[in-house]
């Protein structure tokens, strides 16, 4: 999919300048809120600038001055989500429409597009996110208590299988956009600015602060060193081995042994995963 083609330059313009990473969250506010979520209705000027309001308030702007960009002068009577909308606008991210009285808004299609594809990622990882914390929790589970919870390490592996999936489409797709953007010959260097301070910003930045201590992320390498405990604990992996049989875990017949053999296949893989986070996203 042709992103950019049709893309003039000028509407990257909120995107690469101080104010770039509160232009992104409202753009992504309005496309996840209004434009996309509203197949069969046309919004009004009055719901964009409501969520205009919203969103800047999220962001943490509360005036005007917030929003103007270096050399910009504001007026006495501007309010930051009217200054928001009307850069939007003439920018060409939004489109008025008149029908009769009312004033009805569209977002530009190639701009609707792009937007799309970002908000697509950025989604994607929230739940890549939130598999960390489910491998977590079903290895304790698992851990705990062998006996009743060994479907816990199946459901952890299966995550850990999802997870590093997810992580390397979201970056192959990411350097797929990157070489959109940076291969349209009319971009010029303010794309190049849009890729590495919003795009890489948005949505690789969370990879990359593993060790904060809000993340998900934090837990990789208390993941990696449970894996390892239960993988040297013999008595573990066979209390699991045999609920694996008991509970059809596995196809029937299996022998303990070959169980065992699937136990240690899945703390390996899990202990992997999370140990290549690390050199993974170094690498990229």
């Amino acid at each position: 999919m042709k992103l950019f083609g049709h893309l003039p330059d000028s509407l990257f313009q909120p995107l690469a300048g101080p104010n770039r990473h509160v232009h992104a969250r409202l753009l992504l506010h309005l496309y996840n809120r209004v434009f996309a979520a509203r197949i069969l209705e046309t919004p009004t000027k009055e719901d964009i600038l409501g969520h205009i309001t919203l969103a800047l308030s999220e962001a943490g702007v509360d005036s005007p001055d917030q929003l103007f960009e270096e050399g910009e002068a504001g007026t006495e009577n501007d309010q930051a989500h009217s200054l928001a909308y009307r850069r939007l606008r003439d920018i060409g991210w939004l489109i008025e429409e008149r029908e009769k009285w009312r004033v009805l808004i569209e977002m530009q299609p190639d701009a609707f597009m792009l937007l799309g594809t970002i908000a697509d990622f950025h989604n994607s990882r929230l739940r890549v996110a939130g598999a960390v914390v489910e491998v977590k929790s079903n290895l304790e589970a698992a851990a705990n208590d062998p006996a009743s919870l060994a479907q816990g390490l199946s459901n952890a592996h299966e995550t850990a299988v999802r997870f590093a999936r997810s992580m390397r489409r979201i970056l192959v797709g990411m350097h797929a956009i990157e070489d959109q953007i940076l291969g349209n010959p009319n971009a010029g260097a303010i794309l190049r600015t849009f890729f590495e301070d919003f795009v890489n910003g948005l949505l690789i930045a969370d990879y990359k602060q593993l060790k904060t201590s809000n993340n998900p992320y934090r837990y990789r390498r208390q993941i990696s060193a449970m894996a390892s405990d239960l993988f040297h604990n013999m008595d573990w992996r066979a209390a699991i081995a045999r609920t694996y049989i008991e509970q059809g875990v596995v196809p029937p017949g299996t022998s303990v042994l070959t169980a065992e053999e699937r136990v240690v296949s899945e703390l390996e893989k899990i202990r992997q995963v999370f140990e290549d986070v690390d050199s993974f996203m170094g690498s990229h």
